[in-house]
C-alpha cells in the first residue's frame, strides 16, 4: 500500500514562527511533525505555490530593470 503524496505549499512564516500563509493563500500553522513526513516523500509542490513564486520573481526582476532605468533620466 502506497500512502497518497503529500503537496508541498510554499509558504511565510509569521514573526511567532508558528503561523504560515502559503503562497496560494492557505494560512496554518508550522508543524516539524507534518514537515518531516512531508521530507519522507512521496510528496508534490502546489502548483498554485509554484505559479506565485514565479509570479512575485518575474515582478521582483521586472522592479529591479525599471529602478535602474529611472536613475537614468
Amino acid at each position: 500500500m502506497t500512502d497518497s503524496p503529500a503537496i508541498v505549499h510554499l509558504a511565510r512564516l509569521d514573526a511567532d514562527e508558528s503561523d504560515v500563509r502559503t503562497l496560494c493563500g492557505i494560512w496554518g500553522h508550522a508543524s516539524k511533525r507534518h514537515t518531516q513526513k512531508a521530507k519522507q516523500g512521496p510528496w508534490v509542490s502546489c502548483p498554485l505555490c509554484e505559479a506565485a513564486a514565479s509570479f512575485l520573481e518575474e515582478s521582483k526582476s521586472a522592479a529591479d530593470q525599471n529602478e535602474g532605468a529611472e536613475s537614468w533620466t
